[in-house]
């Protein structure tokens, strides 16, 4: 559902995921001359003597603490994390709970924000403030690592990890290559000027992460970990937004941190409080559990400051639409709320009311201006700061957004619509005639929404188990041909001049399809014409022998000049070429000497609107999501609040021309990114786990519908449709199997005379499934040979299906 992140002061109080933050002198430092430069002179000493010699380097000094870590028995801090700020006169200072303790080989003890984590060698039992009355439990497995740790559920790790990330003892000390983590795309790490912790002298370690400089704080005696500043160029653009932050920082302490010291073991034991139910998958709040319950009791304030309850609603269906300002969804609900109103208005059994969830800062005269400026009239109402929470949608600033109750005249919850649904002005008002004439509605929701308890506890303990990383690669057998049931396809050419064809663009102009680009043979583009003949073949002498290309992009400025990105997925470089196919740049250009995990999607597009197209590039690992110029300059970069991208979407220009970037995450949430990579809201698909994303405006109407690929095991895809608040309208399940050549799996386009769109989907084993603008499925056939393309264009006025395999190209007349 979509979670708006209103960013603010306010906000970071209350716990806003952001993560590498911030640094600088704390109170109670001294600072100590500047460590050594020259190499330590260690050459024939013996190995002891040389184990203790002075560190030469600043990655000798981060060798020798990863060393430490790793060779340490047990270790134990009692840390913390403190978050100062200072903007406009207002300060924030808040400590968190940083704290980690490690008995090898499989006892632990986690403290990280408002969850914990404990394992007593027998079982793994963790508690999440935000989810009370849940204790998760699981067996311990023989030996701790980081993936079993930060595995063990979804809303666990989330909840570890709000500010700055997971504890970063745990990586030191479970992961096989803290190294690889802590140094990824960085600057050389540099010694800086030593310093002092209670009476601890330490090196202090400088460090430039993507997005800003840190600090480490190493024991100069024990090489322990006492202290972290984070980078701040994330934080500071986020909480600022536009405005100046005088003052910034996010330091974790880690207090009384020991290698090796005896460890009580009642740390590690965790007993169920009386009354908390012991679960195999947390279950985080949501509006579907008051589902034919009694509505929660609230207390609202409207702008005339009379109040509006249960009292004052007495003996009417009263409709609650909770809403923020600064996001799209939530407009498009009210003024769909507002055409529907004005067919009851003169109905006294129906009460409406806007709840607004903004704090007390935005004023009520903001309010009334936006509503003025959108035609709408329901009546605003303010939000006590407990209602939101009463009626399970979330905490400010991550909610479920926007979202529509209807209650009935006995005051039980009958619906629960998480809005962002195009058809919310023919659907609410048959539901709304049935609850005024006394029907019960709830049970078809509540049955949906038991459905994703158990797509949840599934999806978890596939994430658990790590069947992603370690199940066997299930084979698809290419399927024998048949014909589609509900048109035919007509042979118009075939291609054949292309040894290895595979993913497709069509080429447009003002008057239509122009051209057809396919991949060739991984290293080339061959450009078809309307006719089936090949115009050119553009070999890409640019790439490097280990460099290989399975995905284009293309795009057109301001200026009228169209641009071309080509990459493949898991490869460390996008390459940019002009109209004319001549290499303009790659990206990022040091990644060859400077390798990171992989790229795993790239679009071309214009986000901000001034007319100058750039490069926006998802990484898989920690790097996340980086937008560039296109002569390879890097604009930004945000993996604070996404580190892994599987996908990326560009969404639709609003009325100033500026667009959002929607990007799937390894966590399953979609991050949206604006012009600037600050993250403004989050999209969570309920139990899915989404690893590919599709936008497009399938019933020309100027609206967006979204689909993505949901995989609950390697080989096991779903093809999902999903609002822009993460409310799921239909799904679709495709053959087991995994495809061979990296196939675009999802295509937006259209086989029908009327131009409507439909989504294409590319089975594993040759099949093409065509499923409507809606969900509805439209018609499957095997294509009987493998699939390495797919595109529709019109030929002639007539829709023609394009289909790349071993064998060619072919254009498929449609009738």
């Amino acid at each position: 559902m979509m979670r708006f992140a209103r960013i603010c002061p306010k906000a970071i109080v209350l716990g806003l995921g952001l993560m590498l933050v911030s640094f600088g002198c704390q109170r109670g430092e001294s600072s100590k001359t500047p460590a050594e430069s020259k190499p330590a002179e260690t050459k024939g000493k013996p190995a002891d003597e040389k184990a203790a010699a002075k560190p030469a380097t600043a990655r000798d000094v981060l060798d020798r603490m990863v060393a430490a870590y790793q060779k340490a028995k047990t270790y134990s801090d009692q840390g913390s994390l403190r978050l100062q700020a200072e903007m406009g006169g207002q300060k924030i200072d808040q400590t968190s709970k940083f704290s980690v303790v490690v008995e090898r080989p499989n006892k632990l003890q986690v403290q990280a924000f408002q969850a914990m984590l404990a394992c007593d060698g027998h079982e793994m039992r963790a508690a999440i403030n935000s989810i009370p009355n849940q204790i998760l439990v699981k067996p311990a497995p023989a030996k701790l690592d980081i993936k079993n740790v930060l595995q063990l559920d979804p809303n666990l790790t989330t909840r570890l990890s709000d500010f700055a990330g997971p504890p970063p003892q745990l990586f030191l000390l479970l992961a096989a290559d803290p190294m690889k983590t802590l140094l990824f795309d960085t600057e050389a790490p540099k010694l800086v000027e030593s310093g002092e912790i209670l009476g601890r002298e330490c090196y202090r370690v400088q460090i430039k992460w993507p997005n800003g400089g840190g600090v480490l704080w190493i024991d100069q005696e024990t090489f322990i970990l006492r202290r972290i500043a984070f980078p701040t160029d994330d934080l500071r653009r986020n909480i600022g937004q536009g405005n100046p932050v005088e003052s910034l920082s996010l330091v974790g302490e880690f207090t009384d941190a020991k290698f090796d010291a005896p460890i009580d073991p009642k740390l590690f034991a965790f007993d169920v409080p009386a009354g908390a139910e012991t679960v195999e998958v947390f279950v985080p709040p949501h509006p579907g559990q008051l589902l034919g319950k009694k509505a929660p009791a609230f207390k609202l304030q409207g702008l005339d400051d009379k109040p509006v309850t249960p009292e004052t609603t007495a003996d009417k269906v009263v409709v609650l639409n909770f809403w923020a300002i600064g996001g799209e969804p939530c407009r498009q609900s009210l003024t769909d709320m507002e055409n529907i109103r004005q067919k009851y208005k003169d109905n006294p059994k129906v009460a409406w009311y806007a709840v607004n969830i903004d704090p007390s800062q935005v004023k009520n005269e903001e309010l009334t201006k936006l509503f003025n400026e959108w035609k709408v009239a329901l009546p605003i109402v303010r939000d006590d700061g407990q209602t939101t929470a009463a009626f399970k949608i979330g905490e400010p600033p991550l909610t479920f957004m926007p979202a529509v109750f209807i209650i009935d005249a006995k005051g039980v919850v009958q619906h629960c619509e998480l809005a962002g649904n195009p058809k919310l002005v023919d659907t609410l008002p048959t539901m709304l005639d049935k609850v005024l004439a006394g029907e019960d509605i709830f049970q078809e929701p509540l049955k949906m929404y038991l459905q994703e308890l158990e797509n949840l506890k599934k999806d978890a303990k596939s994430l658990n188990e790590g069947v992603a990383m370690e199940q066997p690669i299930p084979q698809a057998k290419i399927a024998a041909k048949t014909e589609p049931a509900t048109f035919k396809l007509t042979p118009l050419w075939k291609c054949t001049d292309l040894k290895l064809p595979g993913n497709i663009v069509v080429v447009g102009g003002k008057k239509g399809p122009e051209r057809f680009l396919v991949v060739e043979n991984w290293k080339s583009v061959a450009e078809i014409g309307l006719d089936g003949k090949q115009i050119a073949l553009h070999k890409l002498d640019d790439l490097t022998e280990q460099e290989y290309i399975g995905s284009l992009r293309t795009a057109v400025g301001a200026d009228g000049k169209r641009y071309f990105a080509a990459f493949m997925t898991s490869q460390q470089r996008v390459h940019i070429y002009d109209e004319n196919w001549k290499p303009v740049a790659s990206y990022p250009e040091d990644a060859l000497k400077n390798p990171h995990g992989g790229i795993s999607d790239a679009q071309l597009g214009d986000l901000d609107g001034d007319g100058k197209l750039k490069l926006y590039v998802g990484y898989w690992g920690v790097v996340g999501v980086q937008a560039a110029s296109l002569d390879g300059h890097k604009l930004w970069a945000n993996r604070t609040d996404i580190s892994s991208a599987s996908s990326l979407a560009i969404a639709p220009a609003n009325a100033q021309g500026q667009s959002d970037l929607f990007c799937a995450s390894d966590k399953g949430n979609i991050v949206v990114l604006d012009a600037k990579g600050a993250r403004r809201g989050e999209i969570a698909v309920r139990n899915r786990i989404l690893r590919r994303i599709l936008s497009a405006d399938l019933l020309g109407d100027g609206h967006p519908l979204w689909c993505g690929l949901a995989s609950a095991r390697i080989g096991e895809d779903t093809a999902v449709g999903f609002t822009a608040s993460g409310e799921e309208q239909w799904s679709y399940p495709l053959p087991t199997g995994v495809h061979q050549p990296p196939v675009e799996p999802i295509v937006a386009g259209s086989i029908a005379r009327d131009g409507a769109g439909q989504w294409l989907l590319s089975g594993a084993d040759g099949s093409i499934h065509v499923v409507s603008a809606e969900g509805k499925p439209v018609d499957k056939f095997n294509f009987g040979a493998m699939l390495q393309g797919l595109a529709t264009t019109q030929i002639d006025g007539k829709p023609v299906l394009l289909v790349a395999s071993p064998t060619g190209l072919e254009a498929l007349r449609v009738e």
